[in-house]
């Protein structure tokens, strides 16, 4: 839980840091004028949108603007990220997505309608996701059976919890 918010923390260090660059006395014209929009591309209650509202909320109150999160999920983060790829580009409108998805999305789908080169810009990483690896030769058919299992061919570069 603790590597969580470190990851937060930095994701808001970094844009509080953007905005605060974007609102120097020296520029003209103040931002942000409107409310910012945010196109989540994942499902409500997701770990995205989760990690976004609170973001939001305390971005929110810092720029005394209102954030607008739109959540558009379904087919591998594609219609989120078309979503948003297809918003105007005024700096109000944000994309939240995982990098697997921009990543992988260009090799898997042949007529992606974006392209996440060209069409977007990257603005902060916000969390860094943990994964568990089960493999039929190691694993058992049950969870102690593959605890037992990891334990027994305990490798340097394998956690066993």
């Amino acid at each position: 839980m603790g590597a969580f918010f470190r990851n937060v923390s930095c994701g808001l260090l970094v844009l509080g840091s953007m905005i605060s660059l974007t609102s120097s006395p020296g520029l003209a014209q103040t931002w942000p004028e409107w409310p910012i929009h945010i196109f989540v591309a994942q499902g409500a209650g997701g770990g995205q949108d989760s990690i976004m509202r609170y973001l939001a909320d305390k971005l929110s109150t810092r720029l005394r603007q209102s954030i607008v999160i739109e959540n558009r999920p379904g087919a591998g983060a594609i219609i989120g990220t078309q979503a948003a790829a297809r918003a105007t580009p005024d700096r109000y409108n944000f994309a939240v997505t995982s990098s697997a998805a921009m990543a992988s999305n260009p090799h898997l789908v042949k007529t992606l309608p974006h392209d996440p080169l060209r069409d977007f810009v990257p603005v902060a990483l916000l969390s860094k996701p943990g994964f568990v690896f089960g493999f039929e030769q190691i694993a058992g058919k049950n969870l102690a059976r593959t605890h037992r299992s990891g334990k027994e061919r305990a490798r340097p570069h394998f956690r066993c919890y």
